[in-house]
Parts: C-alpha cells; sequence; structure tokens
C-alpha cells in the first residue's frame, strides 16, 4: 500500500496480505481492528508517532509472518497473546516506551535482542526475562561473554607490546624509550631506564603518597 491512494470499503480489508504505513506521520491508538484482518501476511506500522498501548486483538493475526510497529510512542506491555502466533518470524517494537517482562514461548523464543532494543524500561524486561532458559536467553549471555573475551585480547598487555607505535627503540628527549614500557621487571633494573633525578622524583612521590600508611617498609 505504499505510495498509493486506495479506497477499500466494507470486507474488502479482510483480504489484504498486506499493509505497509512506516513513515507517514501517523498518530494516535493503533485501531484494535486491525487484529481482525485474519489474511494478513505483514504489518507495518514503524517511524510514526503512534501511542496508546499494543492491542491484544493482534494476537488474532494468525497469517502473519511480519509486525514491526518500532520507532514510535507504544507503552505499556507486549501482550502475552502474541506468542499464539505461530507464523511470525520477524517483530520488531524496539524504540517505543515499552515496560514489563517480555513473553516467552513459541515464536518469541527466536527473536533477539534487535527486536527489543530502546529505553530503560525495556532493558529491565529483558533483563527479567534472563532468568528463562530459552534461546533468546542463551543467546544474550553468549552475546556478553563474546563481548568479554574480545575485550579482554583487545586491551591486553601483550596486544599494546605489539602495537607499531610501541616497538622497536624509539626515544624521545622527554621520557624514556618506549620499550622501557614493556619489559621484564627485575630488581634495580630501573637504573637502566631511569635518570637519578627520574628516580629520586618517583621514591619521593612513594613516600609522600603512602606515609603513614603501613605499606613502606620504614613504617613497620
Amino acid at each position: 500500500m505504499k505510495h498509493r491512494y486506495d479506497a477499500y470499503l466494507g470486507g474488502n480489508l479482510k483480504l489484504l496480505f498486506g499493509i505497509d504505513l512506516s513513515e507517514n506521520e501517523l498518530s494516535g491508538e493503533i485501531p484494535a481492528e486491525l487484529g481482525g484482518l485474519v489474511e494478513l501476511q505483514g504489518l507495518n506500522l514503524s517511524h510514526n508517532n503512534l501511542s496508546g498501548v499494543i492491542p491484544e486483538s493482534f494476537s488474532g493475526l494468525k497469517n502473519a509472518e511480519s509486525l514491526d510497529i518500532s520507532f514510535n510512542r507504544l507503552q505499556g506491555r507486549i501482550p502475552q497473546e502474541l506468542t499464539e502466533l505461530n507464523s511470525l518470524a520477524v517483530f520488531n517494537v524496539s524504540f517505543n516506551n515499552l515496560s514489563g517482562v517480555i513473553p516467552q514461548g513459541n515464536q518469541f523464543n527466536t527473536f533477539d535482542t534487535q527486536s527489543f532494543l530502546g529505553y530503560v524500561t525495556v532493558l529491565l524486561g529483558i533483563f527479567s526475562s534472563l532468568s528463562f532458559d530459552s534461546p533468546w536467553s542463551r543467546f544474550w549471555f553468549y552475546v556478553v561473554d563474546a563481548f568479554i573475551y574480545k575485550a579482554k585480547n583487545l586491551f591486553c598487555f601483550a596486544t599494546f607490546k605489539n602495537l607499531e607505535v610501541n616497538r622497536g627503540d624509539k626515544e624521545r628527549l622527554d621520557c624514556p624509550a618506549v620499550y622501557a614500557y614493556f619489559r621484564k621487571g627485575k630488581v634495580g633494573d630501573w637504573a637502566n631506564y631511569l635518570t637519578p633525578k627520574m628516580a629520586a622524583r618517583i621514591h619521593q612521590l612513594v613516600e609522600d603518597k603512602f606515609k603513614d600508611t603501613g605499606l613502606l617498609q620504614h613504617d613497620q
């Protein structure tokens, strides 16, 4: 229906297989009567200014394969009745102001976090739903584990040491050579990298910061 100006009267609406009203600056509540379009396979109401709640009548869209109502101002919960839509393959309610626990069961166990991105209230529902053992929650924990693994490797000592800027014996007048920061520590080895003036300055800083803490040897 996009970019068309058609009129549908009476029962003709029930013959529609798809409706795309996205990006039309629509406002107000979603008509509950849309749930009676039993032949509908795709419904896109995204990127409008729709408010109110998600109609429970959407559970009547038994043939729906795609339902996108993202980027609106919808509030309230996601109706548990929507889990009855066994043909639903695409579901997107991201960037609304929804709250409550994300429903679990049937097709809802296959949707990833991209379907629910948005405000803090939605995230609260995501965290609550992690208590259920489902493909969705397992996928979430897999993403978190993968992120931690990549971050650990990205910021580890070996990675910084092997960066091009930190290789070789490049020296500057105002600081030690870069290799001095990536070396195996040995007792007394500082004399090969620090001037007496630098060593005295570090010693004084340690004395000033840790005096009377019991951490310095002469405080024992």
